[in-house]
């Protein structure tokens, strides 16, 4: 099974992107020397995007599950106010009781853009993700916001299954922070990796994703030695 001939032509496309952009020369550097480091930063920020799409179009392709985004995820005033008080991110956690929080869905105080949400109709579970390349680490302000985004989501995530989908049995709902690389910022009940992404979903979907990696990675160094 592959899933890059599904991703394929969003990968070139941001290779023409990136081709075709035009980088601040820095005066010393010259042309050269300034555009490997501006390509590296643009191909970052890209990376996250194409692992996003992967992890979707992976899961998709079992039938067992179906894959959606969600752009425009309420949150509740109620809830907002909950997650304002979140500060320990990940050493002695002060947030752990709210995984077993359940609010209404509905009310909309403010909105949450929501990378990847499966449902798994073979057992009724409902998984959210935020995705991260999870390379490099974000500072303190940046990790709190992302870690209560999570939590706001792991409590209306129940009560969005039940609403939007009409499923008036979810036997399980898990927001997760996949830090894709790695990067050690979250405790372990609210953060996966790729190591994790199999037993997680219960599918072979860390290959798949891989090999689009992979692909990635081939047509960036092309261009990269093109400058060379």
């Amino acid at each position: 099974m592959s899933i890059l001939h599904k991703l394929e032509a969003d990968i070139e496309q941001s290779i023409n992107r990136l081709n075709n952009k035009n980088f601040k020369i820095d005066p010393i550097a010259g042309r050269k020397y300034s555009k490997v480091p501006s390509l590296i930063g643009s191909m970052q920020k890209r990376h996250g995007l194409i692992i996003e799409k992967a992890i979707s179009a992976a899961l998709s392709s079992y039938d067992h599950y179906t894959v959606w985004t969600d752009s425009g995820f309420k949150v509740s005033s109620s809830v907002n106010h909950i997650i304002s008080t979140v500060n320990n991110v990940k050493k002695d956690p002060d947030w752990l009781h709210l995984l077993d929080h359940n609010h209404p869905y509905g009310e909309q105080s403010s909105t949450l853009q929501i990378d990847v949400i499966a449902f798994n109709k073979s057992d009724n579970s409902l998984t959210a993700l935020e995705v991260k390349r999870g390379y490099s680490h974000h500072d303190a302000g940046k990790k709190k916001a992302i870690l209560r985004r999570a939590l706001a989501v792991q409590m209306l995530l129940m009560g969005y299954g039940k609403s939007e989908l009409g499923q008036k049995q979810i036997s399980q709902v898990r927001s997760r922070i996949c830090s894709y690389y790695g990067a050690n910022e979250f405790a372990p009940e609210i953060q996966i990796t790729k190591d994790d992404l199999d037993n997680f979903f219960g599918a072979p979907i860390h290959g798949l994703v891989q090999e689009v990696n992979d692909y990635f990675k081939s047509r960036i160094h092309e261009l990269m030695e093109l400058e060379m």
